[in-house]
């Protein structure tokens, strides 16, 4: 039997999560498309495994003894994957309607090669807009926010243009990349890349990606027509500012422009990088022995 699309979760501690989203995708994708379920488990210490097993056995359930990230984990989902298309689904997501489908007949109606990753507007709680696709960071950028005193993924992404992206007269946009929460590719493509980059652990493996489909001539789409709710920061709990995770972010981001920026660009984005962080010693709000590691990552990382 042909497969049309594999859809791929990564679960890592988020059992109730993880089942409303299995519950969701059954409800909603009736007809029109044929499809697998996969989920990887990252090692969950939440009995995850055990009761996803008993309520969705029709599903691929691939059991990982540690956390491996989440590029790593796609990369374990994709090569069982046996749809023509990949669907790449966090856990804190919720389908609103065949959102599947909708994917897939775009992707394949629209006859155009370069049509071969798709994702949608992702909504809030409440059914508002969010945070759904990403600028690739450039010099200009850079250089901007770090005068600006402040350097942060959230400076790249397009939470200030979700309004431009109304469809009016138009049914896709496109942009540089999608979030990795409801990532829809081809799969020869993603094999083609070799999927994520296994230097990332977590985050800027969806730019990263994207970036390399990009220079192949692959264009990124947002399209009309999925509607997704995605409880953003559900799976991740965490204080305004945690030690931990500011260090994967910034090791993600000096990984990123590594990769993708010549060994001057590099050094000068470090340089000002770490200057325009050096303010954080004074932050009262922060532990001054988290202040005094962070810096101390950025200087010798």
């Amino acid at each position: 039997m042909r497969i049309d699309a594999s859809i791929i979760i990564v679960n890592y501690n988020t059992k109730e999560l993880t089942l409303q989203c299995l519950k969701s995708i059954y409800k909603q994708t009736k007809g029109g498309v044929s499809f697998e379920v996969i989920v990887v488990d990252n090692g969950s210490k939440d009995n995850s495994v055990v009761s996803i097993r008993e309520q969705y056995p029709q599903i691929v359930l691939i059991e990982s003894n540690k956390n491996l990230g989440f590029g790593k984990a796609n990369n374990l989902g994709a090569k069982q994957a046996k749809g023509k298309y990949l669907f790449l689904l966090n856990s804190d997501t919720i389908l609103l309607n065949n959102a599947v489908k909708i994917f897939f007949d775009y992707c394949e109606q629209e006859h155009n090669p370069d049509i071969s990753l798709a994702g949608s507007i992702l909504l809030d709680i409440d059914k508002k807009p969010i945070h759904s696709s990403g600028n690739f960071p450039s010099k200009r950028k850079i250089l901007r926010l770090v005068l600006g005193g402040y350097l942060d993924r959230n400076y790249f992404e397009n939470n200030n243009n979700i309004e431009r992206l109304n469809f009016t007269n138009k049914n896709h946009f496109i942009v540089d990349y999608i979030t990795g929460a409801d990532l829809f590719i081809r799969k020869d493509l993603f094999n083609r890349i070799n999927g994520f980059d296994r230097d990332y652990f977590m985050y800027y493996e969806d730019s990263d990606l994207q970036k390399r489909t990009n220079d192949l001539g692959y264009k990124s789409y947002i399209i009309n027509g999925p509607q997704i709710i995605h409880l953003e920061g559900k799976s991740n709990k965490k204080p305004s500012f945690n030690l931990q995770k500011r260090k994967m972010v910034t090791k993600s981001m000096f990984t990123y422009f590594r990769k993708h920026s010549n060994i001057a660009t590099y050094i000068f984005f470090r340089v000002l990088y770490l200057l325009a962080r050096t303010p954080i010693l004074f932050d009262n709000r922060i532990k001054i022995k988290e202040r005094l590691s962070y810096l101390t990552f950025l200087t010798f990382n």
